[in-house]
């Protein structure tokens, strides 16, 4: 039997009963891999590819504690927490060396199967860091030590992350600045691309901060010379981005339903600055 795939919508919480029956079939699935021998859990692990979908698929649409959309979520199951557990064991047991010698792949068969199979990457690692690290800071910092030792190549595609980021940071700020202009004239739509152009910044910021927490040395390998600066960008943004959206609520006030839909995506900005 392949692997499920997390969708967003199984992130419902335990209000949902499909929701929780999808989580409890993906997490039986992966505790069951957990207690494979070594040689058959890195046999599923280098050919199943529907494993590589689920773990793809959990750390992409798993929300955030600082997503504004995770007030949706009802509550969190058991099943939703041994799930996320099961997930972040099975990438913990990808990376360390103590089964080496008992089926597993040797440290350099594995740190290249790794690399080269895009079992990990950069952005899954920042994945990781935004989820966990929060709650799990030296379980995250013991994984990101041991991904980067084991395979340092990862190093050189963190530096690779830097160019493409500014430049997108730039068209957020771009493309907020004319959001805020449209929303001055009443344009609702223009209100929310705003409040969506706050909550990419906020995820942008957490999900840094969660990195560079957990494994300090990242912040040397964002900060590294090269075309732009990261931290240029960031504080433009910050500098131009939360004001224009602080401004757009304070002016809102009176119309209950975009106040009501930017108000938190702000509160959580200011939190961050």
């Amino acid at each position: 039997m392949p692997f499920l795939p997390f969708l967003p919508n199984d992130d419902k919480g335990i209000k949902d009963a499909a929701t929780d029956c999808c989580v409890q079939l993906i997490s039986a699935d992966l505790g069951h891999l957990l207690k494979q021998d070594a040689k058959s859990f890195w046999s599923t692990v280098l050919n199943d590819t529907s494993l590589h979908v689920c773990i793809d698929s959990y750390l992409r649409f798993k929300r955030r504690g600082h997503d504004r959309r995770a007030d949706d979520v009802q509550g969190t199951s058991a099943a939703e927490q041994q799930l996320a557990r099961r997930v972040l064991m099975v990438l913990m047991r990808m990376v360390t060396s103590y089964e080496d010698g008992k089926g597993a792949p040797p440290d350099a068969e594995r740190a290249r199967c790794l690399y080269d199979r895009w079992l990990l990457d950069v952005p899954k690692l920042l994945d990781v860091a935004a989820l966990y690290g929060p709650a799990n800071p030296r379980l995250v910092s013991q994984f990101l030590s041991s991904v980067f030792t084991l395979q340092p190549q990862y190093k050189g595609d963190v530096q690779g992350i830097v160019p493409p980021l500014i430049a997108n940071l730039g068209s957020v700020l771009q493309q907020a600045t004319a959001a805020a202009r449209a929303a001055s004239r009443g344009d609702a739509a223009a209100f929310a691309s705003l409040c969506d152009d706050g909550t990419y910044m906020l995820d942008v910021c957490a999900t840094l901060g969660a990195f560079v927490s957990c494994y300090p040395a990242g912040a040397a390998l964002l900060l590294a010379p090269g075309p732009g600066s990261l931290i240029g960008a960031l504080t433009e943004v910050h500098d131009q981005l939360l004001p224009l959206l602080l401004r757009h609520i304070k002016s809102s006030a009176s119309a209950p339903s975009a106040s009501a839909t930017s108000s938190t995506s702000s509160a959580q900005l200011s939190q961050q600055d």
